[in-house]
């Protein structure tokens, strides 16, 4: 299985691991990866935690992909102090709620962040331009929105229209045709 996961770009992981161990490990505990597969799927994400947790003994979560994957075993990882590390996730829920969850960090630019960035880039490159806002239905888009309005309210302005997106990414047909 190992072959198999260096073959998807964990080879470099592995041979991080190997060489602390090497070395003695960490404060002489061997480093093991272990791998688990939620399909994306906040459910399944608790499942895999728990499993992780209690089955596999693991000492850390590290690198889990998506906000709604990651929020999904964030109280149960604080409630058994398991650090949460590296969540792939710019939500600013893991900035904002760091002190009610302090085992979990985030590892992405906030999403607010780049709201700000896009706002500031609008207004330097197009001072008079007309700006609205068309964001996706999940807590990127909504915290990129916010980002956009705090830049733009600091500068007297507003969005001339905001919509949120109902539209699937399976479906990108229908938005070509709004």
């Amino acid at each position: 299985i190992r072959d198999a996961q260096e073959s998807r770009g964990l080879g470099d992981v592995y041979k991080r691991q190997d060489l602390v161990n090497a070395e003695g490990g960490v404060n002489g505990r061997q480093l093991k990866l272990v791998l688990a597969d939620d399909g994306y799927s906040p459910p399944k994400t608790l499942e895999q935690s728990r499993r992780l947790v209690e089955r596999d003994q693991v000492a850390f979560l590290a690198a889990q992909i998506g906000s709604s994957t990651g929020l999904a075993s964030r109280s149960y990882l604080n409630n058994a102090k398991v650090p949460q590390l590296f969540v792939s996730s710019g939500s600013a829920t893991w900035l904002d709620d760091a002190a009610k969850f302090p085992w979990s960090m985030g590892w992405l630019p906030l999403y607010t962040d780049e709201g700000r960035i896009l706002a500031r880039h609008i207004l330097q490159t197009r001072p008079n331009a007309k700006i609205a806002m068309f964001y996706q239905n999940d807590d990127a888009g909504k915290d990129v929105l916010r980002g956009v309005k705090e830049v733009l309210a600091a500068a007297g302005k507003k969005l001339i229209s905001e919509e949120l997106s109902l539209i699937h990414i399976s479906e990108p047909t229908r938005l070509l045709s709004i």
